[in-house]
């Protein structure tokens, strides 16, 4: 970890450690959560809490509350891991870089600004890190990466 970020990593709860760079704007940000015994670990649960953690991690870099109807993203699925490039649409704040996993009973989120201070630095940190068994169901992973069509009545 970089020697300016190592003072920024906070215990938020019992369960869950942030890392907020110190400067305003903090420009990005990484949460990690330890999944309890009784907590699902399935592809649906990782999948239902990605809008809330990336909203989160949007707000703690500065950005301020995210619109998921106002950001345009290209989500993929990529080695184990969802990356997404977003950009809001009213350019109410900068888009980004989002990075989130799974590894045992953990998951793992970043997100960087662009042109932040930490200019990819936080979703860089992830990189060396394995997707652990993230999403491993097809199905879920091809709902998340595949654009749904309207269909039309008949």
């Amino acid at each position: 970890m970089p020697e300016p970020l190592r003072g920024s990593v906070r215990r938020t709860t019992a369960d869950e450690v942030t890392l907020v760079p110190p400067w305003s704007p903090p420009g990005g940000a990484l949460v990690v959560t330890s999944l309890a015994a009784t907590d699902p670990t399935d592809a649906a649960a990782f999948l239902r809490e990605l809008p809330a953690v990336w909203a989160r991690l949007h707000r703690l870099a500065g950005g301020g509350e995210m619109n998921a109807a106002n950001a345009d993203a290209n989500i993929i699925w990529q080695r184990g891991r969802i990356v997404a490039h977003y950009a809001l649409k009213d350019r109410s704040s900068a888009g980004g870089k989002l990075v989130y996993f799974q590894a045992a009973r953990c998951r793992i989120a970043a997100l960087d600004f662009a042109g932040s201070p930490t200019s990819a630095a936080l979703t860089e940190l992830l990189d060396g890190l394995g997707g652990g068994h993230g999403v491993r169901d097809r199905a879920a992973r091809a709902a998340l990466v595949t654009p749904r069509r309207r269909r039309e009545p008949n």
